[in-house]
């Protein structure tokens, strides 16, 4: 998907059944893909940061919510170890446990969540449908997501796909609710 992208995603008590509902309705999923990824979690639920993949730190704003959708925009996407302001910060050892002890005790209200994800990717339109298992620790969640380019379209489908009947929670206020 591009850096500019409308949201809506549903969570554990709303997506029983909408991996099923959607590959009945959209047939197989045209690619699927497993990685981790690290979240860095504030009390702002407007800004999410993570490490993608162990690959790329990633921090998205959201930029207004309509209708139940939300505009989300890709503010920084930088390659870990390419010797960005983040990589200089943390040095090599952002996996280190040690590492993440220290972000949590910076008193900036960061925690950090490891999430393991199994990801089901569908096309319909100019939009993307993702179905994903998580995984924190022993735990493990459901939630369904719709990514377009644009608000008629996220709001189209969204309604369409039966989205609109549960609350929409990106994942920074669902991680914050579950760990």
């Amino acid at each position: 998907m591009q850096d500019d992208r409308w949201e809506y995603r549903i969570w554990p008590d709303a997506s029983a059944g909408m991996v099923e509902s959607l590959t009945k309705l959209l047939g197989q999923a045209a690619r699927t893909e497993a990685r981790s990824d690290t979240y860095f979690l504030t009390l702002a639920d407007d800004v999410l940061a993570k490490i993608r993949g162990g690959q790329h730190f990633e921090v998205k704003r959201r930029l207004e919510e309509r209708e139940g959708c939300e505009h989300w925009i890709k503010e920084v996407t930088q390659p870990i170890g390419q010797g960005g302001s983040f990589h200089q910060m943390l040095g090599d050892q952002i996996e280190t446990a040690a590492a993440k002890a220290w972000l949590e005790s910076t008193g900036h209200g960061i925690a950090i969540v490891e999430v393991r994800k199994q990801r089901q990717l569908f096309s319909i339109l100019e939009a993307e449908v993702e179905a994903t298992t998580i995984s924190i620790a022993t735990k493990r969640f459901d939630t369904v997501a719709l990514e377009a380019p644009s608000f008629e379209l996220c709001n189209q489908l969204a309604e369409k796909l039966g989205f609109k009947e549960h609350a929409n929670r990106h994942f920074g206020v669902a991680l914050r609710s579950i760990q």
